[in-house]
C-alpha cells in the first residue's frame, strides 16, 4: 500500500481513488511488455517483406512457363517459399497477439493498483495502512451506502397476512416523522421460537445521504 486517501467517516463518491498500491513493478512489466510487443509488430513486418519476395519471385516463375528457361522444380520450390512465408507471417501474428493480451493483462493490473469506490457512500471501517501487503479479494475499506436503506422487521406470523408486496404502512422514525414504506418482500423462513418473519420494506420518500443510520429503530404500524 502507497496511500490511505480516507478515514473512516469520510463520504466518497463513485469512482474516487480510495487507497493507492505501490506501482513500480508493474510499471516495468508494463515497460517490458511494451518492447515485447515493438519487437513483434517488427517480425511481423519481417515475415510480411519475406512473403512478398516469395510472391514475387513465384510470379517471375510462372511467367516462364512458356519459355524454354521455365524450371519445374525451381516452380514447385517457389511455392513451397510461398508457403513457408505465409506460416511465417502467421507465427508473427500470433506472436504479436500473444504480446499485446500480456500487455493488456500488465495494464489491467495497473489500473487496479487505484482502488476506487464502487458507489457513493460513507467510510465505516479501514482494513489496511500505507506500508501493509495485500493478497488478490483481501478487504481494503468497508463502504456503507446510506442513501439507499430499507426497514427490515421480524413480524408476527399472524400479522403476515395482511403484509402482500406493494402494501404501504407508515412507520415512526426515532425524531418522531412519520414516513410511508411498501412492503418489498416477506421472508418464508419462520423463527420457530418467536413466531415471526423478516420482512422487507422500502422507503417510499427519496432518502437523503445522512438522514438514516444502519441499525437505527423505526415503528412499524402493521395492519391487523
Amino acid at each position: 500500500v502507497a496511500d490511505v486517501l480516507v478515514e473512516v467517516g469520510d463520504r466518497v463518491s463513485t469512482g474516487q481513488v480510495m487507497v493507492q498500491l505501490v506501482t513500480d513493478r508493474l510499471e516495468l512489466a508494463g515497460d517490458l511488455k511494451r518492447a515485447e510487443v515493438r519487437s513483434a509488430e517488427a517480425l511481423l513486418g519481417v515475415a510480411r517483406a519475406q512473403q512478398t519476395l516469395a510472391e514475387q519471385e513465384l510470379t517471375r516463375m510462372s511467367s516462364l512457363s512458356e519459355s524454354a528457361a521455365f524450371s519445374q522444380a525451381r516452380f514447385e520450390d517457389s511455392q513451397q517459399m510461398v508457403a513457408i512465408a505465409e506460416a511465417g507471417v502467421a507465427a508473427a501474428r500470433a506472436r504479436l497477439l500473444s504480446a499485446e493480451a500480456e500487455l493488456a493483462l500488465v495494464d489491467d493490473e495497473l489500473a487496479d493498483a487505484a482502488i476506487l469506490a464502487p458507489y457513493d457512500g460513507v467510510v465505516v471501517l479501514r482494513h489496511t495502512e500505507v506500508g501493509s501487503y495485500l493478497n488478490v479479494g483481501e478487504p481494503v475499506i468497508n463502504l456503507l451506502n446510506d442513501s439507499w436503506v430499507e426497514v427490515e422487521a421480524d413480524v408476527p406470523s399472524n400479522r403476515i397476512a395482511g403484509l402482500t408486496e406493494g402494501t404501504a404502512i407508515q412507520v415512526t422514525l426515532d425524531n418522531g416523522l412519520s414516513r410511508e414504506v411498501f412492503v418489498r418482500a416477506v421472508g418464508v423462513s419462520e423463527d420457530p421460537q418467536a413466531r415471526t418473519r423478516p420482512v422487507r420494506f422500502t422507503p417510499a420518500w427519496e432518502v437523503v445521504a445522512g438522514e438514516l443510520a444502519q441499525g437505527q429503530s423505526v415503528t412499524l404500524r402493521i395492519p391487523s
